[in-house]
């Protein structure tokens, strides 16, 4: 035996992956479904731009608070008022 064949022989002995199908990976756990939110830009068809000016007939103090009160009072809310291009326009729940 040659040299170059002990080592080798020693290599595949010793190194655990040679000879030997490779470990398999942890199975994946399964995908959760995934939930849908809606909302109040898909409820009311709101657009890029729209302010909102008042929420069921009571004005809001700016439109950051009327985008607040959309999402703390999603689903009770019927109708709002944008302002959409210096026009209101009255948006319905879809």
């Amino acid at each position: 035996m040659t040299q170059f064949s002990i080592l080798f022989l020693a290599a595949c002995l010793f190194t655990p992956t040679v000879g030997r199908a490779a470990p398999k990976a942890a199975p994946k756990a399964p995908k959760k479904a995934q939930k849908t939110v809606s909302i109040p830009v898909d409820e009311f068809g709101m657009k890029q731009g729209d302010l909102v000016q008042s929420i069921d007939g009571k004005s809001v103090p700016t439109p950051l608070d009327g985008i607040a009160k959309l999402m703390r009072d999603r689903g009770k809310i019927k109708r709002i008022t944008v302002l959409r291009d210096g026009q209101p326009v009255e948006l319905n729940r879809k």
